[in-house]
C-alpha cells in the first residue's frame, strides 16, 4: 500500500465504522439502547449507555 493519505471525509462514520469492524485484529461490541457499559483505564473512565459500537483495535 503507497503513504499516500485519502481523504476519508466524504464517507460516514456508519460506513467507516462498518469497514473497521470486518479488519482482523479488531474486536467488537454492538450495544443495544439498554445496555450500559463502564471503560475503566489508568486515564480514566468512561460510563455510558448505548445504543453504541465500542471498537478495540490491536492493529
Amino acid at each position: 500500500m503507497n503513504n499516500e493519505l485519502i481523504d476519508l471525509s466524504g464517507v460516514s462514520t456508519k460506513d467507516l465504522t462498518k469497514e473497521i469492524m470486518r479488519r482482523e485484529g479488531v474486536e467488537t461490541l454492538v450495544l443495544s439502547p439498554e445496555d450500559e457499559f463502564s471503560i475503566v483505564t489508568d486515564r480514566g473512565k468512561i460510563k455510558d449507555c448505548g445504543p453504541a459500537i465500542l471498537l478495540i483495535n490491536r492493529d
